[in-house]
């Protein structure tokens, strides 16, 4: 790969990539079993889940409200559903609580099968890895199940279990667990620990090959994290698609946007708001870029 071809600001952010930020997450552990396994056993502390499917952005319709996207969605030979989300920031538990329902839920639809009693229906996990520990109990992870609120008794046979995993534990007695969240965030694969988590990191910018699809990755998610704010802004105007002089006023507010933020050159935002270059620089030059 020549990377003249490929813009440099893109380059480096792929080479300061650890396994926990989305692009990498998600490259990392879709479609690997034997990873996905390790990082379930790790995050979970057991051993009884053997991993036999995994998916990465798995979208879930919801033909009523909300949709969602998972960020793993893998399944145990006996049947469990476990979503793995690398949410980071912590919003609060009013945000939070509300989005592992929401997942949960999800889920739900899924485990029931036809025609099947409710008692017999798959286990449901549901896993958040924070970057912090937001519980501050400096416990690597914190379990949630139905329960009675008043003697706090858990509900006997409840099959969905929450789990908030803390990506900030460490220990002096490198368990598996304080490895694991310490390679989750190492940007060096030669300081790695865990050959699961470094075979992981080497997949997205070990070689040239996944580099590109790095690269490739970041465009991509970047273009759908612009075009969907321009989306919703456009619709929520009122503008109808039709309409060639809204549309070009929301794309150059769009590129405005994004040169203000700094973070992208004037080549991607002419390809990422479909925009002339020559207009992107225009605006550009009116920001004294």
């Amino acid at each position: 790969m020549k990377k003249k071809e490929y813009n440099q600001e893109l380059l480096e952010r792929v080479e300061s990539m650890c396994l926990a930020d989305d692009v990498a997450f998600t490259i990392a552990f879709d479609g690997n079993i034997e990873r996905t396994g390790f990082m379930v056993s790790a995050i979970l502390g057991r051993n009884d889940l053997r991993i036999v499917s995994v998916r990465a952005e798995a979208a879930m319709k919801n033909p009523y409200g909300h949709s969602v996207r998972l960020d793993i969605l893998a399944r145990s030979d006996e049947g469990a559903l476990i979503d793995i989300e690398m949410q980071r920031a912590f919003h609060g538990w009013g945000e939070l609580s509300k989005r592992i329902v929401a997942h949960g839920s999800m889920l739900g639809a899924r485990a029931f099968k036809m025609g099947e009693r409710y008692r017999d229906a798959d286990e449901i996990i549901v896993i958040f890895i924070l970057d912090d520990d937001v519980a501050g109990r400096g416990e690597p992870r914190y379990v949630y199940r139905m329960m009675d609120v008043k003697d706090h008794t858990e509900m006997e046979g409840s099959n969905l279990t929450f789990v908030v995993a803390n990506g900030s534990y460490r220990d002096n007695i490198e368990s598996v667990e304080s490895l694991f969240y310490r390679d989750l965030y190492e940007k060096d694969i030669g300081k790695m620990r865990c050959p699961e988590m470094r075979e992981g990191l080497e997949d997205v910018k070990g070689g040239e090959e996944m580099i590109e699809r790095t690269y490739g990755e970041l465009i991509q998610r970047t273009m759908e994290i612009f075009k969907d704010e321009w989306t919703r802004e456009f619709e929520e105007r009122g503008m109808k698609k039709g309409m060639k002089k809204g549309m070009i006023k929301e794309k150059k507010d769009m590129a405005l946007r994004m040169l203000k933020s700094n973070k992208y050159p004037i080549s991607e935002i002419a390809t990422i708001v479909d925009l002339p270059q020559k207009e992107v620089e225009k605006i550009a030059s009116k920001l004294g870029l």
